[in-house]
């Protein structure tokens, strides 16, 4: 089935590193258009523009559809896969799920593994979860790549932090056309369609 891209797209440009702010959202889930088929590195480095030394030294958790993850570079993510990424976990968990664990061997049978069909590579959307201080240091880079949000949880969140994103707003565009974040809400409140946010700090 193709997928179809959001017709519109809102950007807000902030004086700060705005992923702070939508941690909660963050953590529980946000749906990214990119190109599936990729591996997991290849989504992080090329397209979410992460460097890849922060990808081996500060991601110490990956899971892919709840398999934990030792090897970015050798395991490929699907359209509708959920990825998600953490720092050290503590305790035993941290110890076990951890990527290249020293008991990865003895948990071989719930690890991801790469396969042939998730190698098609389409344009398609993932679920990326992020934890603990993962958020604010891939926050920036996940919101400027933009996550697909529908225009009524998108009214929502502007709502709720609208003291918080008068102060921090720089300029706000929707399809490419300063406006006001005002004339933004006042168009969104009539939509039922999914957007493209974008949020990135000048």
């Amino acid at each position: 089935m193709s997928f179809a891209s959001p017709k519109e797209t809102v950007t807000l440009v902030t004086q700060s590193n705005y992923s702070k702010y939508m941690s909660g959202k963050l953590t529980k889930g946000v749906t990214l258009q990119c190109k599936t088929g990729k591996s997991i590195e290849d989504v992080l480095t090329n397209q979410l523009n992460i460097p890849k030394n922060v990808i081996e030294d500060k991601i110490k958790t990956i899971f892919l559809d709840g398999h934990p993850v030792d090897n970015p570079s050798e395991v490929y993510i699907n359209a509708g896969s959920t990825l998600s990424l953490a720092a050290a976990m503590p305790g035993i968990a941290g110890i076990c799920m951890g990527r290249n664990s020293p008991v990865a061997a003895f948990r071989a049978g719930i690890s991801a593994a790469g396969s042939e069909e998730a190698k098609s590579e389409r344009e398609g959307t993932i679920q990326l979860k992020l934890f603990n201080t993962t958020i604010e240091l891939l926050g920036p880079s996940v919101l400027k790549h933009g996550i697909i949000i529908n225009a009524q949880e998108l009214v929502g969140i502007v709502v709720e932090k609208y003291d918080i994103l008068k102060q921090e707003i720089q300029n706000s565009i929707l399809d490419g056309e300063k406006t006001g974040l005002k004339s933004i809400l006042k168009h969104l409140k009539s939509s039922d369609n999914d957007i493209l946010l974008k949020i990135k700090s000048d």
